[in-house]
């Protein structure tokens, strides 16, 4: 009884989630994030477009835009109210320079959870600004509106404050931004 107990707790100390990996990319650590994709993708229990849409993610930061694509092609859902499928479309999009095609598949990720949630806007936000700037003004735009949506999320104010500093040279308010979203994410976590 006690080594399976012991066993358990191993187990779930290592146990890694969707989570930990969002964690590793958003630190720009995306081996590690790919480490802990590929063990989630061997997982039945885990949710594969989800996983093979953040794989996506993590290739494109990584500059490997080719296996990017290949991973974000294979995030068809077939489900027509689950957003990662738009999300993963709309990211091909911008990979292709087709602002348009971006746009209208963003526009469907965020009607079909009712524009209600944050993640959705920050992957939008992101897939605008990183890893290069295909729109700022529409990376603000869906930024501010998963702020809006998760005051408390320190990832998105600090996407945020890059996106306000980015966009400094063009309007001289934004530098104040920035620093005020830096300093609302200190206050949450000042690690």
């Amino acid at each position: 009884m006690l080594m399976a107990l012991a066993a358990f707790f191993v187990t779930a100390a290592f146990a890694q989630t969707i989570d930990d990996a969002q964690n590793e990319i958003n630190n720009e650590n995306y081996y590690k994030a790919r480490v802990i994709l590929n063990k989630l993708l061997k997982d039945p229990a885990s949710d594969k477009a989800q996983v093979e849409y953040y794989m996506g993610n993590a290739y494109l930061k990584d500059d490997e835009a080719d296996s990017a694509k290949m991973f974000y092609k294979m995030v068809n859902t077939g489900d027509s109210k689950n957003p990662l499928g738009y999300l993963a479309a709309g990211r091909l999009g911008v990979l292709a320079k087709n602002s348009t095609e971006a746009k209208m598949n963003f526009d469907r990720a965020a009607q079909v959870t009712k524009f209600k949630n944050a993640n959705v806007f920050f992957e939008t936000g992101d897939a605008y600004f990183r890893p290069q700037i295909f729109d700022l003004a529409a990376a603000i735009q869906n930024l501010e509106k998963a702020n809006e949506l998760d005051g408390k999320n320190t990832t998105i104010m600090m996407e945020l404050g890059d996106a306000y500093l980015e966009n400094s040279s063009n309007d001289p308010t934004m530098g104040g931004k920035a620093m005020t979203e830096y300093e609302n994410a200190i206050a949450i976590n000042n690690k």
